[in-house]
């Protein structure tokens, strides 16, 4: 194309958007280009450009916004470009479905120029203004978008996810994506929601870095089909996830050993987020893992955000927690003894620390605060800001300072215990929320546990029990002198509390072998007493089923065995009387969470870990029972899980099948209900600790009998005993692990996300106006109440090629690539979580996309009003409605530091009345006149006053009206001088108020949209 001056050019990469050329020099080879920022500098910016540089546009894409001069006062107009006509001319439609025809060289197309937003005064100053519809919409639209953002802070995900949100799952997100250094363990106890909390982290991840995302989860086999399942219905990832490696996928999903090899590719793991971490231990002390491990802590040690997600607790778990750690921070957390030993020395520390922690409060007197000063000093720890801090405290708690200051006390004592507190942890981005916890109502999310019952199986008559026998034979073994047999006691008592029949296994492969060939008329007697007793305990099993299905019509079982062989037994068992159970697999999540007809789950061990079970009325059935703390604590945690958004939910109860022999099996249960407690309360905090005792004390079981196990009982039951110390560690220990968020901020913070979902309908009316009235989308409601948006080629005002670069998720093409439609959204969170409808709010793509191209487009910018009124005036008098948006922003473009920003300023629409001297209106009768609904309808008399939109029409221009009272050049002097002084007004008071927070050099004041209304008496 042959450029001329009046040519429009696009010149990427030396400038973005439309320029016109202005001149043109055939020495240099080169054009001049101006660009439209404002019609009043139609030709600003000017450059000098290259002709090779240049792309002449010989069309524009359809509903492009331009601007021309029309009519003998030459007033500009803005239109909508609509395609080419004969002779080189071009349609353009304007508002009241008028439509002219002009040369390109008559066209000027608004170019931002990198700024924030077009100068709002400038176009109301010129004159060029929108239909009031328009500025009406825009207004809205942004007030709602800001308001949104506000509420969360800037984090897209909290608002744009369909899960309901809880104050301690909103306390770790808050502090992960505040921090730079996003490298984070994440400590929950079982069934609180570490993966919905992982799962905001991801998803907020993908939006921050689009294309350049590339998110690596790791997780156990059994749980990768539940991430997918996590990750489309309730974080809407579906768009970014897949099954095998594609350069185009941004979410890869796999297991500790099937990594997918990233060495060959430019795409690298910008977050690696890491499922039951614990896991990691196995490959990092071990030979054969090594090499995946190492390939982990090398993606962990390079991505930019490093989650790991592990309930695990720290006491008598270092290797665990070392393989962690070692992943977050490799060069302070070795794999190695020496590691260990230091792991265990800061594990210990840590325990002295936090006496000195909680004792460091406003709450404690002077006298104890200068002892802690000294023990803190004692300590040698060579901290010079720590040092400062002690020195500071100092004299506010000395009795003989008479000026002391009871504030300054409390300040000083708060910095010290912040600083030492972040300081001196054993991890400083290790998190933990716990049931049970100081402040917590966490509880209140759960079912909670209800009753636990034991139910007994009766053994073969004339015989003892099993386990009676089995103590029998250990007795027999020490008795003649056949010690070292003694560990297949332990083999053996595990096979039975997992179930007679995998003792009768275990009994078979010692017959096979010659050592025990001496045994075997006794281990026949075990083995017919172990076929009376599996038969037995399968019926008790059907029994205790059946009568509790009956008296629970809405309820669901769980049943959990112990190894495979066990569950499928039972589940052949039952099959033959029950038509509605399931048997657990690992490769599938269980028809039993959403058929209503499957009521009965069995599983083995393989689904006691990551299942999401819970339910209106659950009970589980303890079939085998582990002499594990941690796999009982996992069983209930499938069914005591998050349920805050259910109704009418009822506690689990527990029920365990024990022998009627009162011996091990029996005394086991009892331990574990009446002495440790795990079917009543959470010990998850405790449990290791515990475990690491009982298997103290195995030796002593073998040595004296299963008897011991009463007095393992008394040992760790009772006041003084070890799990009420245990008890006491964590509650001491629990400030030490508190978040840094203070929690009344928190649960400031989630109410304000709990008031947009109160008000989603409202402000969904506002984002959908300028969506489907202005923008023209068209708009689809389907019959669950959710909508559809479509982009309408040729009638959509917006380029759709801009707007798919930007739209990363929630599109639905099925309706062409050129006309794509937007997936199910709703602003009801519930309806949200019911049909699986995108959130439409803050975060969502298509509307952070939506509001982007507002600021880059002067539809609705600026309007104008006559109000006719019927009362006698002197002479018209104008006023302006102002729409500030102040905020704070960040200087360097960091998504983190924006975070901190909006927690510290909260960004706000401001909207004021001034008039032409740029003077707040105060006047109340006045006010409550501009504020009267503007019916800008043919002047329509409505209430005692006819509005006019003051627009250049074919066939009037109402700007011609405002020169008989107030010139051209007279209003945009006026209108530019009282916007400019009222914008400094704001920018100083605003400064004032945030001076001490630090925060001067990052105010941003941007006017966004404007009203000039008109009064005019009769």
């Amino acid at each position: 194309m042959r450029l001329t001056v009046g040519s429009l050019v696009e010149g990427t990469p030396l400038f973005e958007g439309i320029g016109k050329v202005l001149s043109i020099s055939t020495v240099d080879q080169s054009a001049t280009v101006g660009f439209f920022t404002s019609p009043l500098t139609p030709y600003d910016r000017k450059i000098e450009v290259k002709g090779n540089n240049l792309i002449g546009k010989s069309k524009l894409f359809e509903k492009t916004i331009v601007y021309v001069k029309l009519g003998p006062t030459r007033r500009w107009r803005m239109g909508f470009y609509d395609g080419e006509r004969p002779n080189d001319k071009h349609l353009i439609y304007f508002s009241g479905g008028e439509s002219d025809v002009f040369d390109i060289e008559d066209l000027f197309v608004p170019n931002l120029l990198n700024r924030f937003c077009f100068p709002v005064s400038r176009f109301l100053a010129s004159q060029a203004t929108s239909a009031y519809k328009h500025y009406f919409n825009r207004t809205n639209f942004i007030a709602s978008y800001i308001a949104q953002r506000a509420a969360c802070n800037s984090i897209s995900s909290l608002s744009s996810s369909a899960v309901n949100l809880e104050t301690h799952q909103l306390s770790v997100v808050l502090r992960v994506l505040k921090d730079s250094n996003q490298k984070y363990l994440l400590g929950d106890e079982v069934g609180l929601g570490k993966t919905i909390e992982a799962g905001f982290l991801i998803r907020e991840h993908i939006l921050e870095f689009k294309d350049d995302a590339c998110v690596l989860i790791i997780a156990p086999t059994s749980l990768l089909n539940q991430w997918k399942e996590e990750l489309t219905l309730k974080f809407h990832l579906e768009d970014v996830l897949g099954d095998e490696f594609d350069e185009d996928q941004k979410v890869f999903i796999c297991d500790y050993l099937n990594l997918p090899l990233f060495d060959n590719s430019e795409k690298k793991p910008t977050m690696v987020v890491i499922d039951e971490g614990h896991n990691l231990s196995d490959l990092a002390w071990s030979i054969d893992g090594s090499t995946s491990y190492q390939r982990i802590v090398t993606y962990s040690a390079e991505a930019r955000s490093t989650i790991i997600l592990s309930g695990t607790p720290i006491a008598g778990n270092a290797k665990s927690f070392l393989a962690m750690l070692h992943c977050l921070n490799h060069e302070n957390y070795k794999i190695s003894e020496e590691g260990i030993d230091d792991f265990n020395k800061k594990v210990r520390e840590r325990e002295r620390f936090s006496g000195i922690y909680t004792a460091i409060s406003p709450e404690s007197d002077d006298f104890t605060l200068s002892g802690i000063l000294e023990e803190l000093e004692s300590l040698n720890l060579g901290d010079k800001d720590l040092t400062s801090l002690i020195e500071r405290l100092k004299p506010e708690i000395d009795y003989f300072n008479k000026e002391k200051d009871e504030d300054r006390r409390n300040s000083a004592i708060y910095e010290l215990k912040k600083y030492f507190g972040e300081k001196y942890r054993l991890f400083q981005r290790f998190i933990r929320n716990r049931r049970g916890s100081k402040d917590s109502s966490i509880e209140l999310l759960f079912p909670g546990l209800g009753d636990c019952a034991l139910y007994k199986w009766e053994s073969a008559k004339q015989l003892p029990s099993l386990d009676q026998q089995l103590d029998d034979y250990r007795d027999y073994l020490i008795c003649e002198g056949y010690e070292q047999k003694l560990p297949n006691v332990i083999t053996l008592l595990d096979a039975l509390l997992d179930s007679p029949k995998s003792f009768s296994y275990e009994l078979d492969k010692l017959i096979d072998t010659e050592d025990y060939q001496q045994f075997s008329e006794t281990f026949s007697i075990m083995k017919e007493s172990a076929l009376v007793e599996q038969n037995n305990k399968d019926e008790l099993t059907r029994n205790v089923l059946d009568k509790w299905l009956a008296k629970n019509i809405d309820g669901k079982v769980v049943i959990f065995c112990g190894n495979k062989a066990s569950a499928d037994n039972l589940y052949t068992f039952l099959q033959k009387y029950r038509d509605d159970v399931e048997r657990h697999s690992p490769d599938s999540r269980p028809l039993f969470v959403a058929d209503s007809l499957i009521k009965v789950l069995i599983a083995d061990e393989k689904g006691e870990d990551g299942l999401n079970l819970q339910g209106t009325s659950r009970l589980a059935i303890h079939y085998s029972l582990p002499r594990s703390l941690v796999r009982i604590e996992q069983r209930i945690g499938r069914l005591n899980r998050y349920s805050a958004t259910s109704k009418s939910m009822k506690p689990i109860e527990n029920y365990v099948l024990v022998p009627s022999y009162e011996n091990f099996i029996q005394n086991w249960a009892l331990l574990l209900k009446d002495t440790v407690g795990v079917f009543d309360d959470t010990t998850a905090s405790i449990q290791l600790v515990v475990e690491e005792a009982i298997k103290v004390e195995e030796a002593k079981l073998l040595t004296n009998g299963f008897g011991h196990l009463t007095w393992l009982r008394d040992k760790l039951g009772g006041e003084k005993g070890l799990i009420a110390k245990e008890r006491k560690k964590v509650a001491d220990q629990e400030v030490w692990n508190e978040m840094q968020i203070d929690l009344a901020t928190t649960k400031k913070f989630a109410e304000n996300i709990q008031n947009v979902d109160l008000n989603a309908e409202s402000l969904h009316n506002s984002l959908q106006n300028w969506i489907k009235q202005s923008l023209k989308f068209g708009v689809t409601r389907n019959e669950d109440s959710s909508f559809v948006y479509q982009y309408r080629l040729g009638v959509t005002r917006l380029n759709i090629d801009d707007f798919l670069h930007h739209c990363i998720l929630g599109m639905d093409f099925n309706s062409g690539l050129r006309n794509p439609s937007t997936k199910p959204m709703t602003p009801d969170r519930e309806v949200t979580a019911k049909t699986g409808a995108y959130p439409l709010r803050y975060g969502q793509p298509f509307i952070d996309t939506i509001y982007n191209f507002t600021h880059a487009s002067t539809l609705g910018l600026a309007s104008s009003v006559i109000r006719q009124i019927q009362i006698k005036l002197g002479k018209p008098k104008t006023f302006l409605k102002l729409n500030w948006l102040v905020s704070c922003e960040s200087s360097e473009g960091s998504v983190v530091e924006q975070r901190n920003l909006d927690s510290e300023f909260e960004p706000r629409l401001k909207t004021e009345w001034i008039d032409d001297c740029g003077k707040i209106v105060e006047n109340e009768a006045i006010l409550n006149l501009l504020e009267k609904p503007v019916r800008a309808i043919n002047g329509e008399n409505d209430n005692g006053y006819r509005d006019f939109e003051v627009l250049v029409t074919a066939e009037k221009d109402l700007w011609e009206l405002f020169d008989s009272f107030c010139p051209k050049d007279e209003w945009c002097s006026v209108i530019e001088n009282a916007i400019t002084y009222r914008e400094s007004e704001i920018i100083q008071s605003t400064l004032t108020k945030i001076e001490h927070l630090d925060l001067t050099n990052k105010l941003s004041v941007s006017l966004v949209s404007a009203l000039s209304m008109t009064l005019v008496g009769k």
